[in-house]
């Protein structure tokens, strides 16, 4: 069974159609936690593997209590980085937690093979992360969003909120697709983040929150809408 690391997190979610952006803002700044940014404004973007049957789109569609999900992500430019990050993003029932490994090699990605991509990273990451990414190791999507970041004066919460959404398929193709896109319907993703010990004091926060929690998953979305879903 796998353990809840003490440094565990929360996040709860919202969704909201992409006219509230401003009132979001608003609402964050002048909110009496203070919240401040955190990171300059940018894009985010990540490419999601699986293994053949989907077992991890799967966990989440179904509700599995102890799921992961396998990612790497870069910043701002889609096509090259100098860093990125490889993730395992876990879940156990309400707890979240991450394994990540920064990859400190250039990498391009506009008319790369994947198979080359792959032969990289199984090439410098650990042996802990090769070992979990050697089942799961077949590309399925890349995504992409804008995000904002704000933290509030104690530290202890953090919000993101994320739009422009684009997906790219990369399921049945052996080079790296970033030139035909779907995009998604317009809306805003709010994500608070805090870690398990600040519970109490983010129960009060939420309840001044001007939207109902809602269930969402970049990963599945995007799968649902290069399958039409």
């Amino acid at each position: 069974m796998l353990e809840i690391p003490t440094e565990s997190r929360f996040e709860i979610k919202y969704v909201c159609n992409k006219v509230y952006y401003k009132s979001l803002i608003n609402w964050i700044k002048l909110n009496k936690l203070n919240f401040n940014r955190a990171h300059p404004y940018r894009k985010i973007n990540n490419a999601y593997f699986d293994n053949q049957l989907y077992d991890n789109y799967k966990s989440n569609v179904y509700g599995v209590s102890s799921r992961a999900k396998f990612r790497l992500r870069w910043y701002d430019k889609l096509e090259s980085c100098n860093n990125s990050v490889f993730e395992i993003k876990y879940k156990r029932n309400t707890y979240g937690w991450k394994k990540k490994f920064i990859l400190k090699k250039p990498m391009t990605f506009l008319k790369s093979r994947w198979k080359d991509l792959i032969k990289t990273l199984n090439e410098n990451l650990p042996n802990d992360l090769k070992l979990f990414f050697q089942s799961y190791s077949c590309p399925v999507i890349i995504n992409s969003y804008l995000r904002d970041y704000f933290v509030s004066y104690d530290r202890k919460i953090r919000i993101t909120l994320d739009q422009k959404h684009l997906v790219y398929d990369q399921r049945h193709s052996p080079t790296i697709n970033l030139n035909y896109k779907y995009s998604s319907p317009e809306f805003i993703v709010m994500e608070v983040k805090f870690e398990r010990k600040d519970v109490d004091i983010v129960n009060t926060f939420i309840k001044t929150v001007p939207m109902i929690q809602s269930k969402n998953s970049k990963y599945c979305n995007s799968i649902r809408i290069v399958s039409g879903v």
